[in-house]
């Protein structure tokens, strides 16, 4: 009984000190949230919406095969802007993502990971012609692209793992919907 009880007692202080670790993490996230790393050792904070914008791609499952989904989102509000659609992870679906973006208005900065998709001369070319800043993620850093990711889990618990699509087009339909709903009256913790 007491070898249990140690035992336990040292999982529990285990389980307390990497609730800790993680949770500083999130706080330090969410604390970058209004101060944004512009260039090494410079920070400058977040003021308005459209100001700096942050995207990330995931896959949809569907019931035979996968989709890929790009996202691109307001740094500061959480709304989701533009979104595409691909059975391919080549380039031209998150291109289509950013025009659609470009259209609605120009942020100062445009954050995303180190995909090949995102570095690739014609999304890099695309943003410097607008005189867009880029700012990339850090290598294996999963905390510097987290509010694009709790977009992922919320889309795939709340949508996607409920509905188990059959075609691009009931995925493309069942996504709109969504987002749609995610904009206008899901509540957020933003």
């Amino acid at each position: 009984m007491g070898i249990q009880s140690t035992v336990l007692l040292g999982f529990n202080i285990f389980a307390f000190l990497l609730a800790r670790f993680f949770e500083n993490r999130i706080a330090f996230c969410l604390h970058i949230q209004r101060d944004f790393l512009i260039s090494e050792g410079s920070f400058g904070t977040i003021k308005s919406a459209n100001q700096v914008l942050m995207t990330d791609i995931t896959y949809i499952r569907m019931r035979k095969g996968f989709l890929y989904l790009v996202a691109i989102m307001d740094w500061l509000s959480w709304y989701l802007l533009s979104w595409s659609l691909s059975n391919t992870l080549d380039a031209s679906f998150c291109l289509e993502a950013l025009d659609r973006e470009l259209r609605i208005g120009q942020p100062e900065i445009f954050n995303s990971d180190q995909g090949v998709q995102f570095t690739s001369q014609a999304f890099t070319g695309k943003l410097e012609a607008q005189r867009i800043r880029i700012s990339m993620d850090g290598r294996g850093r999963v905390f510097d692209n987290i509010f694009v990711e709790r977009l992922w889990r919320t889309v795939k618990y709340e949508e996607v793992y409920l509905k188990d699509y059959e075609s691009v087009k009931e995925a493309t339909m069942g996504l709109r919907a969504y987002f749609r709903f995610y904009n206008e009256q899901r509540p957020h913790q933003a």
